[in-house]
């Protein structure tokens, strides 16, 4: 014949393992909405693009893009257009390129920014070039015989 099983103690049982298992469930579900909100609460940042053009909206390719006190920057493409996601700290952006005065613009609650750089005369009164050349001068033994 069959077994007899206290339904008490398997009910204890029951709800002792549901018990845990809602708990090791709650822990899970807390961690994956951490896991989850991290990234956003972390770092506040912010895409800004634009484009970098001169005096005669002509676009400006090959621009230095630099976020003011920071490492992070980038360059303009052939069409003056940039990319840039800027990192906590200051919203400062320093454009510069060769033949052009530096600018600071500010891109505080900016995501879009049109840039005009003015030509620098100063900067390209002179050129010097520099060759450098590696001369190599071939040893001659001579002996004598006497």
């Amino acid at each position: 014949m069959g077994k007899f099983i206290n339904v008490t103690t398997t009910f204890k049982l029951t709800n002792k393992l549901m018990k845990s298992n809602l708990t090791l469930g709650r822990s899970k579900f807390l961690g994956i909405i951490i896991f989850l909100m991290v990234p956003f609460l972390s770092f506040a940042q912010t895409k800004v693009t634009g484009t970098v053009t001169d005096g005669k909206n002509q676009p400006l390719p090959g621009a230095s893009i630099k976020q003011k006190g920071t490492t992070n920057g980038t360059s303009s493409d052939t069409k003056g257009n940039f990319s840039l996601t800027l990192k906590e700290g200051s919203s400062m952006l320093t454009v510069s390129i060769v033949g052009y005065k530096s600018k600071e613009v500010s891109a505080a609650g900016q995501t879009s920014i049109n840039i005009e750089l003015a030509e620098d005369n100063n900067s390209l009164d002179e050129v010097v070039a520099i060759g450098y050349q590696n001369i190599q001068r071939k040893k001659q033994l001579v002996l004598y015989l006497l």
